[in-house]
């Protein structure tokens, strides 16, 4: 198959809204999606994302650390919830802190998010032994209560998880699309900069891309974020972030490959190979 330029395709996308003969319905971005989306926050006021004035972290300490909380997530077998809320969580507490220790740090986060999210929490015993951490359980337990000090127990956050339930609720048909979306969020999770890009335009570039990829319709960023030229381009800036982590993921990158890995297996539909197929012309 050939390799196609993903960029090629997010650059012609107007942000001007197109009118429906078919009815809301019956869009990529129905009515009741995009005000159960906009509702996470205001758009570009509102929606929580991480300030670029954050103290500074090595970017690939923290890749590290996203790794980790990853490949212990699957161990476990926690749900998607779990895996981005404890992202968020370590990206709330590396702004708020100056951290030395990044392992201790990526399991407090986890250890927190699963507690708060999973019906059967793991038994701190149990998680230090599965995660293979070098710090002690008691080294955990303090940074689970370092962190939810740091965040004044603020757990209740919207991640791309909450979108992109609500986005399968809209369209279950598209089930190759949604596990695809799910690919391109994820790895969204291990690049720091996208970290500091808004929820609701991450959101929106992966429906926009993941639309490329699998030939959909092609949605309008103007239809669901707010009809504004700023809001489009910042869709679109999105797009092209999701195009160079694609890329990365496809050749193999180490930093990217256990998402890669992950979404090759039968039950998300080998979405990483069609899109490396499709952005490089490689399976």
């Amino acid at each position: 198959m050939h390799a196609i330029v993903v960029t090629q395709h997010v650059l012609e996308v107007s942000g001007e809204p197109e009118d429906s003969d078919e009815g809301e319905g019956s869009t990529l971005w129905p009515s009741s999606l995009a005000e159960k989306v906009g509702r996470l926050g205001d758009l570009a006021s509102s929606i929580e994302a991480l300030p670029t004035s954050q103290p500074i972290v090595d970017a690939r300490s923290r890749a590290s650390a996203v790794r980790w909380i990853m490949e212990v997530h699957a161990k476990f077998g926690f749900t998607t919830q779990t895996l981005f809320l404890a992202v968020t969580i370590l990206d709330k507490y590396l702004v708020l802190t100056q951290v030395q220790e990044m392992e201790v740090t990526g399991a407090g986060a986890l250890f927190v998010a699963a507690k708060f999210e999973e019906a059967s929490p793991p038994d701190i015993r149990d998680f230090t032994f599965v995660g293979g951490l070098a710090c002690t359980k008691q080294a955990v337990l303090a940074m689970e209560v370092n962190m939810l000090s740091a965040v004044e127990f603020a757990l209740v956050s919207p991640t791309a998880a909450h979108f992109l339930t609500k986005y399968q609720e809209a369209h279950p048909q598209q089930t190759q699309q949604h596990h695809l979306m799910q690919y391109l969020l994820e790895l969204a999770l291990l690049d720091a900069g996208l970290a500091t890009c808004q929820l609701f335009f991450q959101a929106a570039g992966a429906v926009l891309v993941s639309a490329v990829l699998l030939d959909l319709p092609v949605p309008l960023p103007g239809r669901a974020a707010g009809h504004t030229e700023y809001a489009a381009e910042c869709v679109r800036h999105c797009a092209r972030e999701f195009e160079g982590l694609l890329r990365a993921a496809s050749a193999a990158d180490a930093h990217h490959r256990v998402v890669h890995d992950k979404f090759l297996k039968p039950e998300f539909g080998a979405v990483s190979s069609v899109a490396s197929q499709r952005v490089l012309g490689v399976a």
